[in-house]
């Protein structure tokens, strides 16, 4: 009987009838979204890697066949991702059944997130650095028709949702271009705030109010709920709660150093 188009139930019986595709990965590991799917493995050399790829793509193409899905090879992509080797010159083709080879590309977005062949994250930063770009020369433009809490409430909502997606990566990317990043987050503290251009930063981030990211992840952690239980059931420990507290965050601090602008961004949300 089927389902109409864009049904509440379209994405989710979809999902149910290719869930099986992941069983025909194989050595390789596979992530479905949607009518988009990823597979990927790794390897102790180049050749392994192909090898087990191009068995797993195999697999996965019968299981598409019996599904009578048919596979997109114009929008189906290769990359080879390593950080420090160079990339070798013609590496092997990976083949579909019909007998087609599969294009090799650098940068490939995926998700919303653009991945290089080196996971330096340089393309996506880039873009993000021109989406906020755009949006807050937009906010300038037409600050005088907004109130302070209507900037407010723009910032948060045009902005910080754009440096918020996929923030994990901040760890990775280098200061270079983190520093693109905090570049055009200041601008927005600014336009906020209506700060002048030579203002610190610092002081910026001081004239906004909000509570910090960094507490909410404190407080969905298991040690730190013990540790308020403990605070509000045995007052007298105080100061034993206290020095707890403090090593806690210390051992969280040295084992996930934030870089400056995931710093900036959860210390100092507007």
């Amino acid at each position: 009987m089927g389902v109409p188009q864009d049904s509440i139930l379209g994405p989710t019986l979809f999902s149910v009838y290719i869930n099986d595709v992941a069983l025909a990965a194989g050595d390789s590991l596979i992530h479905l979204y949607a009518d988009d799917t990823i597979l990927y493995t790794s390897g102790p050399s180049l050749d392994t890697v192909l090898s087990n790829l191009q068995t797993s793509f195999n697999a996965i193409q019968h299981s598409f066949r019996g599904l009578q899905l048919l596979l997109n090879t114009s929008k189906t992509k290769c990359t080879l991702f390593n950080r420090s080797l160079p990339a070798p010159a013609r590496p092997t083709s990976i083949n579909t059944l019909d007998g087609s080879d599969l294009e090799y590309v650098d940068i490939y977005k995926y998700l919303g997130v653009w991945l290089d062949c080196k996971l330096s994250f340089q393309t996506h930063i880039k873009h993000l650095q021109s989406k906020i770009k755009s949006r807050v020369g937009f906010l300038f433009r037409n600050k005088a028709s907004f109130t302070h809490a209507v900037k407010l409430i723009l910032v948060k909502l045009t902005i910080l949702p754009i440096l918020d997606f996929g923030d994990v990566i901040y760890k990775i990317a280098s200061n270079t271009l983190l520093s693109k990043l905090n570049a055009v987050y200041h601008s927005a503290i600014r336009f906020v705030t209506e700060a002048l251009l030579l203002k610190p930063t610092y002081n910026l981030a001081q004239t906004t109010t909000s509570f910090p990211t960094i507490f909410i992840l404190l407080l969905c952690t298991p040690i730190f709920l013990f540790l308020l239980c403990t605070f509000f059931y045995c007052k007298s420990t105080i100061p034993v709660f206290y020095l707890l507290y403090c090593i806690y965050f210390a051992t969280m601090a040295f084992f996930l150093p934030l870089p400056p602008l995931s710093h900036l961004i959860c210390s100092h949300r507007i």
